[in-house]
């Protein structure tokens, strides 16, 4: 338990700084999408064309959406099968040394 409770407390700073990244980048994006998104509407009523207001749209759109699914853990699959075998390949050499011990001894 220990290798795991040092893997995630040496990461909980980085982890706090990308949520907090994340959460201001989205506070700033969040209010562009919606205020973007009712202009075109005002636009067409005046019988103003929306010019490349669509395209500015779907970026912003796309955009909050790469930022909504960011993950603020730095983990991918490596670094969490690497874990979890530091973990388990010393537990199951435990287990086995106590079976055999049993069985044989």
């Amino acid at each position: 338990m220990i290798p795991v409770a040092i893997f995630f407390l040496n990461m909980r700073p980085t982890h706090r700084l990308l949520r907090r990244a994340k959460r201001v980048e989205l506070q700033q994006v969040t209010p562009q999408v919606n205020s973007s998104s009712r202009r075109p509407a005002g636009l067409l009523e005046q019988g103003q064309p929306t010019g490349n207001l669509a395209a500015e749209i779907g970026a912003l759109m796309a955009y909050e959406r790469r930022l909504e699914s960011a993950r603020t853990w730095p983990y991918n699959t490596a670094m969490l099968r690497t874990l979890t075998l530091s973990v388990f390949v010393p537990l199951a050499t435990i287990v086995a040394r106590n079976v055999a011990e049993r069985i044989f001894g």
